[in-house]
């Protein structure tokens, strides 16, 4: 099904595939954000301005700074889809489109494997990152966001990223 939108034999293609891809990623990361950033600061200010977390006022251009970080990673993640999509084209991932290839029992089974390694592999990254050389490093962009918004959650270095 992908292989009518995507020929990896051209530059231009794919070019234009990673654009918009990127553009979808970094769309979303703005829709979400500002609707959340709508919800909680606008309409609903004064219902939750008393379980604020942190007193402290966010520094001057702060989400500036946070939506370049995201714009970033948005990238980052833009070509790591894009690798992904060549390797499933090229037959080098064990990715399967047929359901029935391993049953209806293994698709939600499989879901939850991918999950719980995925959050056990950020979990260990996580904690390896707060090494003070590692934090240093570049850890230190996430954690710059001490007074949170919605900005903020796309907010990593791109070694993090």
């Amino acid at each position: 099904m992908i292989e009518e939108f995507i020929d990896f034999g051209s530059w231009q293609s794919i070019a234009l595939f990673t654009a918009i891809n990127f553009g979808v990623i970094f769309f979303r990361y703005v829709m979400v954000s500002l609707i959340f950033h709508f919800v909680f600061k606008v309409i609903l200010k004064n219902r939750y301005e008393s379980r604020r977390i942190s007193d402290k006022l966010r520094k001057p251009k702060q989400s500036q700074k946070e939506i370049l970080w995201s714009a970033i990673t948005s990238f980052i993640f833009t070509l790591s889809f894009v690798g992904m999509v060549w390797l499933y084209l090229n037959g080098k991932t064990a990715i399967y489109t047929n359901v029935s290839e391993y049953g209806w029992w293994y698709l939600p089974i499989s879901l939850l494997i991918a999950m719980l390694i995925h959050e056990a592999y950020y979990y260990f990254l996580h904690r390896w990152m707060h090494r003070p050389k590692i934090f240093k490093l570049f850890h230190y962009v996430h954690h710059d966001s001490v007074v949170t918004s919605p900005w903020t959650s796309f907010s990593f270095h791109p070694i993090e990223s």
